[in-house]
């Protein structure tokens, strides 16, 4: 196929997709939970032992007790 006929078919599809939604009704409704009670809870987690440890430990690039981490690099 040469690209020409492909950027065709590809108009032709989107305009036929454009008009179907174009015969879509939208419908007008709220979406959403009111709850009584949080989700989150009220007290306070405590610390586990060992845990700062452990996350220095496992850390890939540290410096003495801090996690060196990359920015950017996406």
């Amino acid at each position: 196929m040469n690209q020409e006929k492909i950027k065709k078919e590809a108009k032709a599809l989107m305009d036929e997709f454009m008009t179907a939604m174009n015969t879509v009704k939208e419908k007008d409704e709220e979406v959403g939970i009111e709850r009584e009670d949080s989700t989150r809870e009220a007290e306070k987690c405590e610390l586990t032992e060992g845990f700062p440890e452990r996350m220095i430990k496992n850390a890939p690039a540290k410096k003495g007790r801090q996690i060196v981490a990359e920015k950017k690099k996406w």
